[in-house]
C-alpha cells in the first residue's frame, strides 16, 4: 500500500515511508494529509540549508503543492 500512495501522489523518494494518510480541515477545506518518516533523518534541506524542528526536537518536513 505504500508504494501505491506515493506513485498516487508522485512521490519518487526511496527512503519515504509513509505512517499515516487522512483528512484534516485546515482554513476551511477538506485536505489530504500524509504523515511520513524519511529514514535516515535529514539534518538539513538539501537546496537551501534550512532546518525546521517541532518541540520535541524532532526534525520536520513539509511539502506544500
Amino acid at each position: 500500500m505504500n508504494d501505491s500512495i506515493k506513485k498516487m501522489l508522485r512521490i519518487t523518494e526511496k527512503d519515504l515511508m509513509i505512517t499515516e494518510v487522512s483528512y484534516e480541515t485546515l482554513q476551511k477545506k477538506k485536505t489530504l494529509v500524509v504523515d511520513a518518516v524519511l529514514s535516515p533523518t535529514p539534518r538539513a534541506c538539501r537546496s537551501c540549508g534550512s532546518t525546521v524542528v517541532d518541540g520535541n526536537g524532532k526534525a520536520i518536513i513539509v511539502k506544500n503543492g
